[in-house]
């Protein structure tokens, strides 16, 4: 215990904090309590918001509990070309995207692909990538004060026999408040780019994705 204290101390000294396994979960579940007027969130991981992922019911309710005190939340989902083929897939983000709606959470999507061509994905993607962030991008900024982002997930089975299901769970989590952190791994800046769109329903959803897989296509031919 003298150990962890110690480790956790050194951690407040460099002004970031580390956390693994369920306590990642539980201290960004914790996090959504004391919001007072803003999350701005990235998620390339989506699939952890679908209804048997760990996100769901509990962060979600977080969310919308945050919400339900004025606090705003945005949150942008960004998909791939490969998913946006997969009609599975597709229904999987719609179920996402409209639960976030529910709760009360102004959500956003882009397509990887097209974010990939902008200097402001490029640059997260470096920074998130220096910090030794290697799988997809999951980040929330708090109050324009904390930041919060995934280093690593894990799968784990829901179920004690042979019907067990697998699911990813966050396993490594940071909460940081270094001034060039909020500022380098800031997620707002995606929300002004031309290739991130409001949500406003499984119509104009699917619009969007037709015209991203003409113009992909149209981009490698």
């Amino acid at each position: 215990k003298v150990e962890a204290i110690g480790q956790e101390l050194r951690q407040l000294e460099s002004q970031m904090l580390s956390y693994e396994g369920t306590i990642a979960q539980n201290e960004a579940i914790q996090l959504l309590n004391t919001v007072e007027t803003s999350i701005d969130s990235m998620m390339e991981r989506w699939q952890i918001w679908k209804r048997d992922g760990p996100l769901f019911p509990s962060y979600l309710l977080g969310n919308q509990a945050a919400v339900q005190r004025g606090v705003k939340v945005r949150r942008v989902f960004i998909f791939n070309r490969e998913q946006m083929t997969d009609a599975s897939q597709i229904d999987d983000c719609l179920q996402v995207l409209n639960d976030q709606r529910r709760a009360g959470i102004t959500a956003f999507f882009g397509f990887r692909e097209q974010l990939a061509s902008t200097l402001i994905y490029q640059r997260l993607v470096a920074e998130f990538r220096a910090l030794g962030v290697k799988e997809e991008i999951n980040a929330a900024l708090f109050d324009n004060e904390i930041l919060i982002f995934s280093r690593a997930y894990a799968t784990r089975d829901l179920g004690l026999n042979s019907s067990s299901i697998p699911i990813t769970v966050i396993d490594q989590l940071n909460i940081s408040w270094k001034p060039e952190h909020l500022r380098d791994l800031n997620p707002c800046p995606l929300f002004e780019t031309r290739y991130v769109f409001e949500y406003q329903g499984e119509r104009p959803f699917k619009t969007q994705i037709g015209r991203f897989l003409r113009a992909n296509l149209s981009a490698k031919d």
